[in-house]
């Protein structure tokens, strides 16, 4: 069990419980998600929750604000692979 911190690209996430998978590797767990954090982050934390699964090297998420209708995800990473994030568009270099 550990306390985790995903980040969904432009989005700040935050679970205060250990996160424990079942025997067939699912987890949801309880934490805040901060979907406007950039380009400025107003601090403004949304209760939301975690569900997802574990299988070998491969974890997939979905984040799910509970005050809101909002769905963040799946999104799939893989343990020991660079993830591989679209442009954020704040981020990108002019032409």
């Amino acid at each position: 069990m550990r306390r985790s911190s995903p980040t969904i690209p432009a989005r700040t996430s935050t679970s205060a419980a250990p996160t424990a998978t079942s025997r067939d590797g699912r987890f949801d767990v309880p934490g805040e998600q901060n979907i406007t954090a950039h380009p400025v982050d107003r601090g403004i934390l949304h209760p939301a929750r975690f569900v997802g699964r574990v299988i070998g090297t491969s974890l997939t998420l979905t984040v799910t604000l509970t005050d809101t209708t909002v769905t963040l995800g799946p999104v799939q990473v893989f343990f020991g692979k660079e993830p591989q994030m679209g442009p954020c568009p704040i981020c990108r270099k002019p032409r």
